[in-house]
């Protein structure tokens, strides 16, 4: 059962999309604690059917396989824990590899646009400008609000529909 598809984009608009895919099975989890994988006590209780796949210490997240149909209930309740910082249902590929996005996003303007015409767009979208990219004229890493999760998506459809 696949109950939802998200597309990103690599390259700009004539760029490589990619879909993803929620199959209700994953549980992705940030611990309020970075240099460990959550788990197994916020994951563990109470919580039967949980397996670790994988996670990334330094950010304090890890990726758990759910029963399916069971992911978004389970992340909720762990939501709920204080040592939790976010939990949320994850996404797959088409090959059914688990994804792990975050709430940032890389923008690159048309060349001659004004840096302060990006800036600005940037903000209209509801994003924070993180920090200006060296490698590019008019790129720039921007961060969502947080718990802005599979919104991120459209925010970034948003600004890749500009015409700059």
């Amino acid at each position: 059962m696949i109950a939802s598809t998200l597309t990103c984009r690599f390259g700009g608009s004539d760029g490589h999309a990619l879909e993803f895919y929620d199959r209700d099975d994953l549980v992705v989890v940030r611990s309020t604690r970075r240099g460990a994988v959550p788990g197994p006590a916020p994951v563990a209780s109470g919580r039967d059917g949980m397996r670790r796949l994988f996670g990334f210490a330094p950010a304090g997240v890890g990726v758990w396989q759910a029963p399916e149909g069971a992911a978004a209930d389970l992340a909720a309740s762990l939501d709920a824990d204080p040592g939790v910082e976010f939990a949320g249902d994850g996404l797959r590929d088409e090959s059914g590899t688990p994804v792990v996005y975050t709430e940032n996003v890389f923008v690159k303007f048309v060349d001659d646009v004004p840096v302060a015409t990006c800036r600005a767009a940037i903000e209209a979208a509801g994003l924070t400008l993180k920090r200006t990219l060296g490698f590019a004229r008019n790129a720039f890493f921007a961060g969502a609000p947080p718990r802005t999760g599979r919104r991120v998506f459209d925010i970034a459809a948003g600004l890749l529909a500009r015409e700059d």
